[in-house]
């Protein structure tokens, strides 16, 4: 089985996963390291950056802003070298990344540090032929003839706006949202279908990466976004 994930409130995990007839579920939350427990996952399209870099940013995040521009190009974080993302603290991290980048990351990009190195801690080489990295607005824009949408996603006529481009290929998308739009993960469920969408289309090899020549961070991990 294969699925998409994205993050949700607590810190954990949620995943969409395909079943068989075409039929899907939404499994979590989990940790990032439960999440690989889910041995059945042949396939997991998650929405986080995986590969970091010692200097300069990565051409992924790049790539994916330019292809989401004028509309949704902010919604791609630039992130920065591994030790902003290691920083102790928000200040420290402002720090570096004005010594590194020449500019402070957001609060709301340090927010996921956390997230990101979770992830890093367990990534591998070989883990990455299991573990792709994606983002949901990149995943939305490919769908919808690579034209970013125009609303926000936190929005109720972003969301509206984001289940009509996934309805044509979740036919029980609604059953999932309504059951954990109760637990307040409206946005996390959708975003986890578009990482799904992208899965399947790595699984029947029609998906592409951003860039065309991915890079190797300082572990020797791809650094791409996968489409």
């Amino acid at each position: 089985m294969i699925a998409g994930v994205d993050g949700c409130k607590g810190g954990g995990w949620i995943a969409a996963v395909d079943l068989s007839g075409g039929a899907t579920e939404i499994r979590g939350p989990f940790s990032f390291l439960d999440l690989l427990r889910q041995n059945d996952l042949k396939l997991i399209v998650i929405d986080i950056p995986i590969g970091l870099f010692d200097m300069g940013w990565r051409e992924c995040d790049l790539a994916a802003q330019e292809l989401l521009k004028p509309l949704r190009d902010k919604s791609v974080f630039l992130v920065p070298a591994r030790s902003v993302v290691e920083a102790s603290s928000y200040e420290e991290a402002k720090r570096l990344s004005r010594e590194i980048h020449g500019k402070a990351p957001s609060m709301q990009a340090y927010s996921i540090f956390k997230r990101i190195l979770d992830v890093d801690n367990e990534m591998t080489p070989s883990l990455q032929k299991r573990v792709r990295e994606a983002h949901p607005e990149v995943c939305f824009a490919e769908m919808n003839g690579r034209k970013p949408l125009h609303t926000k996603k936190k929005d109720a006529e972003g969301q509206a706006e984001r289940l009509g481009v996934l309805r044509p290929h979740f036919h029980d998308i609604s059953k999932q949202v309504e059951a954990f739009g109760r637990r307040g993960l409206i946005s996390d469920v959708i975003d986890a279908y578009a990482c799904l969408w992208t899965a399947r289309r790595v699984q029947q090899s029609l998906a592409y990466s951003l860039p065309s020549r991915p890079q190797r961070g300082s572990r020797d991990l791809i650094a791409e976004i996968v489409v």
